[in-house]
């Protein structure tokens, strides 16, 4: 089996789109063995913290497969963490572009229902609106990427 396909495995195993995994680390020149050891890190980190019976704090953003959205993500406004679980300041324009910020309240706005559904079922006491648009821009990750927006003349 080549590194490759190990990684598209990998995604299997994980629930994830293996094909976009590699995708983004093509785009961003990460080898297949990069990503192989981002997964067995997350299997690593989930047990220690598993074992202590904590969830691993938010910015331990190595604890969770490559490929999974991280919902807390949308109760925070400081980072976006990408599908390769790389995190990116979202008020700082050298970690995060105007092209990358634009995708990436294209890419929540127009998988709203999906996320609101998965949120809705992790943390079914914290929703703020039963519509999936309206509850989106009500997250803290929602205005905190429509400000900068703002603020840097991103229009989407």
């Amino acid at each position: 089996m080549s590194s490759w396909d190990e990684v598209r495995a990998l995604g299997v195993t994980f629930g994830v789109d293996g094909e976009n995994l590699l995708d983004h680390a093509e785009a961003r020149r990460v080898s297949a063995e990069l990503l192989i050891e981002a997964f067995h890190r997350a299997v690593d980190l989930g047990h220690e913290f598993r074992r202590r019976g904590q969830l691993p704090p938010f910015e331990a953003f190595e604890a969770l497969p490559l490929g999974v959205l991280d919902l807390r993500v949308f109760d925070q406004g400081a980072w976006w963490v990408d599908v390769l679980r790389i995190p990116h300041r979202i008020c700082l324009p050298g970690s995060l572009s105007d092209h990358h910020l634009r995708n990436i309240i294209i890419y929540l706005t127009d998988r709203a229902e999906a996320h609101y559904a998965a949120y809705s079922q992790a943390f079914p006491l914290r929703r703020s609106s039963s519509d999936p648009a309206e509850w989106l821009e009500q997250t803290v990750l929602m205005s905190a990427l429509r400000e900068e927006a703002q603020a840097r003349g991103v229009t989407t």
